[in-house]
């Protein structure tokens, strides 16, 4: 059985594109392999959280990066098809 189609609004997936989620940091802060563009990078924030970024632009002394989720700001697509339907168990 196919479930219809979906589409998701930004707002109703990853958010839309926040702009505070950039960062322009030195050359020398970004390891040599991935002073390209579309290079993903990971590390820590203050707190010990693991954080992922991507390189959206370079410059000559700086690199500018994006801390938002990769989907943010897309509209998502989903079609849905149920395998199966079984009952919940009872407790």
């Amino acid at each position: 059985m196919l479930v219809n189609p979906d589409w998701l609004k930004p707002e109703e997936g990853y958010g839309p594109v926040d702009q505070n989620a950039f960062l322009e940091v030195k050359k020398e802060q970004v390891p040599q392999d991935a002073l390209k563009v579309g290079a993903l990078l990971q590390g820590q924030n203050a707190n010990g959280q693991n954080v992922h970024a991507r390189v959206v632009e370079i410059k000559e002394y700086t690199v500018m990066l994006d801390f938002n989720h990769p989907l943010a700001g897309q509209t998502l697509y989903f079609d849905v098809k149920v395998l199966d339907v079984q009952k919940a168990p009872i407790n």
